[in-house]
C-alpha cells in the first residue's frame, strides 16, 4: 500500500476558492452547507479520516472528498434555483452565436440550457459541470465522482446526446 503523502497548508489554501465553489454545487448553493461540508472536509483531513496517496493529484482528490462529505450531509437533487446561482459562478457561459439565439434572447436560452442540465441524472450533472466549467479531464472527473473511465465516458456521452435532443426540441418547438 502506498504512504501517505503530507498536504501541505500553502496546497490546501491555494485550491480553497476553486474547492469551495465545488462545495457550493455539491450542496445546491447553500452557503451555509458548503461550509460545513469545507470545514468537515479540513477536520477529516486533520485527523487523517481522509489520507491522500498521491494516486491521482491534490485537486482531484480533494474534490472526491468534498463530493463525499456533501453526498452524506444531503441526499437531495438540485433545485433549479440553485442552479440559476451556478451561472454566475460560470465562465464563458454567453451563448451568442447559437442557432436558438435567433428565436429567442440570451438570458432564455440560458435558462433553457440550465433547465435541461438540471434535468439531467446527478451523475450526468457532475460530469458536464467538472468537464466543460471546471476544467478537469474525463478521467479526473470519473476519479471525483467514483466511477471507472468508461462509465464516466459513458455519462458524459448520455448527457450530451439528452442535452442536444432537450435543446432542439425547444428549437423546434418555438
Amino acid at each position: 500500500m502506498n504512504e501517505p503523502k503530507h498536504i501541505s497548508e500553502k496546497e490546501l489554501e491555494a485550491l480553497h476558492d476553486e474547492a469551495f465553489k465545488w462545495a457550493l454545487s455539491c450542496c445546491r448553493f447553500d452557503h451555509e452547507k458548503a461550509r460545513d461540508v469545507m470545514q468537515n472536509c479540513y477536520l477529516e483531513i486533520l485527523e487523517q479520516r481522509a489520507v491522500f496517496y498521491g494516486e491521482s493529484s491534490l485537486r482531484t482528490w480533494l474534490f472526491s472528498v468534498i463530493r463525499h462529505l456533501a453526498l452524506r450531509q444531503s441526499k437531495k437533487q438540485y433545485s433549479f434555483e440553485g442552479l440559476k446561482t451556478k451561472l454566475s459562478l460560470f465562465e464563458n457561459t454567453d451563448s451568442e452565436g447559437s442557432d436558438i439565439v435567433g428565436q429567442v434572447n440570451g438570458k432564455q436560452v440560458k435558462d433553457l440550457v440550465l433547465k435541461s442540465i438540471d434535468a439531467l441524472p446527478l451523475k450526468q450533472r457532475q460530469i458536464v459541470e467538472l468537464v466543460y466549467y471546471r476544467g478537469f479531464t474525463i478521467a479526473e472527473a470519473a476519479t471525483v465522482i467514483g466511477v471507472g473511465l468508461g462509465s464516466a465516458r459513458t455519462h458524459l456521452h448520455r448527457a450530451k446526446k439528452t442535452l442536444e435532443r432537450e435543446l432542439l426540441s425547444i428549437r423546434i418547438h418555438k
